[in-house]
């Protein structure tokens, strides 16, 4: 299960994602979606590690994977 819980990533002074929480059951399809600019991208790049988050947890079956080194 993948659990994100008021996530926020920034890009220097510009807050690209505020506060964002989700919950995606395993074996379950999820889609984002959003207007252009709303942080789609921002999301994705945050979990896969290429934007550190400002705050926030994300966790994959209780292994927190968000800003580890």
């Amino acid at each position: 299960m993948l659990v994100i819980e008021k996530l926020s990533a920034s890009y220097g002074p510009v807050k690209a994602l505020k506060e964002v929480s989700l919950k995606v059951d395993r074996a379950k399809i999820t889609a984002v979606l959003g207007a252009n600019g709303a942080g789609k991208t921002t999301l994705l790049r945050t979990l896969s590690g290429l934007v550190k988050a400002t705050n926030g947890n994300v966790s994959v079956d209780g292994n927190e994977i968000v800003n580890k080194s």
